[in-house]
């Protein structure tokens, strides 16, 4: 849908907005009855904003203002169950050049192929637990930010680099995000700095494409009311200041197997540190922990008819706390979408996915349960789009 304001400020300004909506319903069968190995299967109802529910609607809108040849307000929100009401982006875009423009609000990294906004996404929801899952990709969804770009053309090539510096606590937009942890009311951030290098590369001669990109990630907080788990009469209970970096590294690359396949694999690490310094001495040592998050994904997508896109993808998701526990995940998803016509489509997926934890040396601390689980998952969507 193009809105213009008139004719004689056609050339000066126009707005372009696309809105989708619709309903999902889900059948989730788990192998596990207890909530935290369930949520490690990372399925539609894994950590959602909202109650999960097997019938819920969603929308996502896109709109685009363009003031001139230079300049873009750009607005993405969305809301679903899963990630709750967000605000993914609400920026100016100036150009200062063909080649070179700057971006000012919040933005996303352009850091990862999610398909969230794509018009022609073939999926109920994807399974990359990366995109999908709210608290895995809470560090590397958007902020307010500022970031400059450079846009090139080398023969055969379209080339176009994005860096930036994300404040996720500036105007209120993400007070309590801290990495994937839920923090409770005596935690209190007092850092959240990130920062992130992007480079996506088109092959304009065969529609290969490759994308490499960087986020990172520097936060602290201070615990005003730490309880040891240990004895409190030889631990008491402190406060104490802790600090985590992490690095989080994409490399993805899709290319056309055929004129009606095309697949593509992506690669994305997380490896985090963290410090903490308890401020009663009496109270203990200095901890230290480290986790490593690790998504390869490859996607398959048919192009069955001009109306029908078959889709497959398969995961591995292993995840490691440094002398604690490691995880391991996979599933595999098939999904078939159809355009009606007239802005209606409907997508059915199917989910298969299993979570091994391997070992876990402290379940005092940690209450994951050591062995092997599995679940499925049904989804149908029914959407419209305006």
């Amino acid at each position: 849908m193009v809105l213009h304001q008139g004719a004689q400020a056609q050339s000066d300004w126009h707005l372009q907005n696309t809105l989708q909506m619709g309903v999902d319903a889900w059948r989730i069968e788990h192998s596990a009855n207890d909530r935290i190995t369930q949520g490690t299967m990372y399925l539609a109802d894994a950590a959602t904003r909202w109650d999960f529910s097997e019938l819920s609607p969603w929308f996502n809108l896109h709109s685009q203002l363009t003031l001139g040849t230079r300049n873009h307000l750009v607005l993405q929100g969305r809301a679903n169950q899963g990630l709750g009401a967000s605000l993914d982006q609400l920026s100016v875009d100036h150009a200062v050049s063909p080649s070179l423009g700057f971006r000012a609000g919040v933005a996303d990294f352009r850091a990862t192929w999610c398909r969230e906004y794509d018009l022609d996404n073939p999926w109920v929801r994807e399974s990359d637990p990366f995109c999908s899952h709210r608290l895995v990709r809470m560090s590397s969804s958007s902020a307010p930010a500022l970031q400059a770009y450079v846009n090139l053309e080398l023969g055969n090539y379209q080339m176009q680099s994005v860096v930036g510096i994300y404040r996720p606590r500036a105007f209120g937009y993400a007070n309590r995000e801290f990495g994937d942890f839920l923090l409770k009311d005596n935690h209190h951030i007092t850092k959240n700095h990130k920062q992130a290098i992007s480079l996506n590369i088109i092959d304009k001669s065969s529609s290969m494409e490759w994308r490499l990109s960087w986020i990172g990630l520097n936060q602290s907080l201070f615990d005003s009311d730490f309880v040891q788990i240990n004895n409190k009469s030889t631990y008491p209970s402190t406060q104490l200041n802790y600090h985590q970096r992490s690095n989080t590294y994409f490399l993805g690359v899709s290319w056309q197997v055929s004129p009606k396949l095309r697949s593509r694999l992506t690669h994305m690490t997380s490896d985090l540190k963290a410090q903490c310094v308890l401020l009663n001495p009496l109270a203990g040592p200095p901890c230290s922990n480290r986790y490593k998050k690790v998504s390869t994904v490859l996607e398959l997508n048919y192009q069955l008819y001009p109306t029908d896109i078959l889709s497959v993808s398969f995961v591995t998701f292993p995840v490691v706390q440094d002398k604690v526990y490691k995880r391991d995940h996979q599933s595999m998803s098939a999904a078939w979408r159809h355009d009606w016509g007239q802005g209606w489509f409907n997508a059915l997926q199917m989910s298969l996915a299993q979570s091994e934890t391997a070992y876990n040396l402290r379940p005092q601390y940690v209450p994951y349960v050591p062995g092997l689980a599995k679940a499925w998952a049904a989804g149908f969507r029914l959407g419209y789009q305006w």
